[in-house]
C-alpha cells in the first residue's frame, strides 16, 4: 500500500474536580509528571487545534513521510535534504 504520513500537533484538556488542589498538580509537572500521569476527571481533544509541525520545530527529524508497500521512500528530514542535495551536486 502506498501512503504519505505527516506529523501535527494538537492540544488537550484536562476537566478536574472542583475540590482538585491545582497547586498539587503544578507541583507534580514541576517534578516532572507528564499530563497523561495528572489526575483528571476526563480528558478531551482539542480536534479544532490540528497544526502541521515544520521541519525545525521537530528538531529535524521529519514530519512528512511517504511510503510504497511499507518502504520509506521518501521524507522532508535535514539528513535527507542534505543527502539528495549532495546526490545531486
Amino acid at each position: 500500500m502506498k501512503h504519505l504520513d505527516f506529523k501535527i500537533t494538537t492540544w488537550k484538556r484536562l476537566y478536574f474536580k472542583d475540590d482538585q488542589d491545582l497547586e498539587k498538580t503544578i507541583s507534580d509537572l514541576y517534578k516532572g509528571f507528564t499530563p497523561y500521569e495528572i489526575e483528571s476527571e476526563e480528558c478531551e481533544d482539542l480536534c479544532d487545534t490540528e497544526e502541521f509541525i515544520s521541519v525545525n520545530e521537530n528538531d529535524g527529524c521529519s514530519t512528512i513521510e511517504i511510503y510504497d508497500n511499507n518502504k520509506l521512500i521518501w521524507d522532508n528530514s535535514y539528513t535527507s535534504e542534505v543527502n539528495r542535495k549532495l546526490k545531486n551536486d
